[in-house]
């Protein structure tokens, strides 16, 4: 007799689907039919929503979980960047910007080379088949993309900075446009993490430092101001005298503007180059000029019978490039020049003081302590005491108190206790002791320097 068969196992129990999980079939899809039928009034906020809760999602990823869904996240990035209605608005751009360095940052950076391509080609399209707002978001993004990861995309690096340059055309009449493509600059050049190309660089180059002098935006000086500065910090092409003084020419400038937040950019922009070029051992030889060979042209048989003779060089004399290396004495006067001009403004005056204060904090604690001495008496003498303020009440309170703020609340607050010790070593022997004069030799202080002691 056969044995009877065993009876089939009962199904397993299916656990219930946890109550936070969506309906639909992902939980970041952007749902564009339900967009476009909401009233338009609603259709901005909704966009928001979803991009403010997508940021926060991709930002509470695990890196595991950044590598598993960056293929789908950045489809429904790009679905956003590419809406014709509504086109991504600043928020928005900032949220999808969010979601890129996150995914980059945190991921396995498969989706790297296809995202930078995908910005690039929105950004090369006519402008009649994408709007200026799509290129705007794109532009936007590709500066998160190589903030975040563009070391690992360098020699995409021409291609983004070739395209971010073409959009100046087109964005001649917005300013927020210009604005975003000199940030986007700005991050390339520092993501990749390297000097980028020399004739790529000198182009954004003088493109930044012209709008830091001409450009009519507030908002597109500040902007140029920040790439510039990333230049500076990145390349080291720009580290000659030439390029420095007209740099500083275009900063000066910027300085007199009235908006705090140019003037703010303009200070950290010339901080950064003096502080580069600070060396206690200044080294100022000529830098050779390289001539790149030209492209040879091709001739017609009339040409070539008779060839034009051309120039080596312009016939007016240009003065010699010299390596940037400057001592802290020779900072501090470039910088005490501009301020006792009698064109300066208070707002520009404002502004050097600022100079200084980031300078000698970025110098840091030893190279202050050991030239207290030096930064006391340069204040004392060449600011307080120069004749320029011995006429205008104002400008002589006004530097009373710009001296006491540098030498009191941050170089003061910089020193350790031995340091403090020998700074008041300094003005009691140095400075009080020569009031009245004892030695022919040590010339009496004035009442200012004796003031601010």
């Amino acid at each position: 007799m056969a044995e009877a068969e065993a009876e089939p196992e009962a199904p397993a129990t299916i656990a219930p689907a946890p109550s936070n999980l969506p309906k639909t079939k992902s939980d970041w899809e952007l749902d564009v039919t339900r967009l476009h039928s909401l009233p338009s009034e609603q259709q901005e906020l909704y966009l928001l929503s979803f991009t403010a809760g997508l940021a926060t999602h991709v930002e509470n990823l695990s890196a595991d979980g950044a590598t598993a869904e960056q293929t789908a996240l950045k489809k429904e990035l790009f679905r956003v960047i590419n809406l014709s209605s509504p086109p991504p608005t600043r928020v928005i751009r900032n949220n999808i910007g969010r979601c890129f360095s996150a995914v980059l940052t945190k991921g396995s950076r498969k989706v790297l080379y296809e995202s930078i391509q995908d910005c690039v080609d929105i950004l090369n399209a006519p402008v009649k088949d994408k709007d200026l707002r799509t290129k705007h978001a794109a532009t936007h993004c590709l500066g998160a993309v190589f903030e975040a990861a563009g070391d690992s995309a360098m020699s995409l690096s021409p291609l983004a900075c070739t395209a971010l340059l073409k959009q100046f055309k087109p964005a001649a009449n917005d300013a927020g446009y210009r604005s975003a493509i000199y940030r986007a600059l700005g991050k390339v050049v520092k993501g990749i993490v390297a000097a980028i190309d020399e004739e790529l660089g000198r182009n954004i180059w003088k493109l930044a430092r012209s709008a830091v002098a001409g450009e009519k935006s507030f908002l597109a000086q500040a902007s140029a101001c920040k790439c510039l500065e990333q230049l500076i910090n990145q390349a080291t092409y720009f580290d000659n005298s030439n390029d420095f003084e007209k740099l500083q020419t275009a900063l000066w400038k910027a300085m007199e503007s009235t908006s705090i937040a140019l003037r703010r950019a303009a200070v950290s922009c010339l901080s950064a180059v003096l502080v580069k070029a600070h060396s206690e051992s200044p080294n100022k030889e000529a830098i050779p000029r390289i001539k790149k060979p030209k492209k040879a042209k091709k001739k017609t048989p009339g040409e070539e019978a008779d060839e034009e003779i051309e120039r080596t060089s312009s016939p007016v004399p240009e003065k010699p490039a010299t390596s940037l290396s400057l001592s802290l004495a020779e900072i501090m006067r470039t910088l005490s020049m501009q301020y006792m001009r009698s064109t300066t403004t208070h707002r520009a005056r404002g502004a050097v003081i600022n100079t200084y204060i980031r300078i000698f904090r970025s110098l840091g604690e030893s190279v202050v302590e050991q030239h207290y001495g030096e930064i006391a008496r340069h204040l004392f003498v060449d600011v307080l005491s120069h004749p320029g303020l011995t006429f205008n009440k104002y400008r002589q309170l006004a530097s009373r108190r710009y001296v006491r703020v540098v030498l009191e609340r941050v170089i003061g607050r910089m020193l350790g206790e031995t340091a403090q010790l020998n700074a008041s070593r300094f003005l009691l022997n140095e400075i009080i002791k020569d009031y009245p004069q004892a030695i022919k030799e040590r010339a009496e202080p004035t009442k200012q320097t004796l003031t601010a002691a």
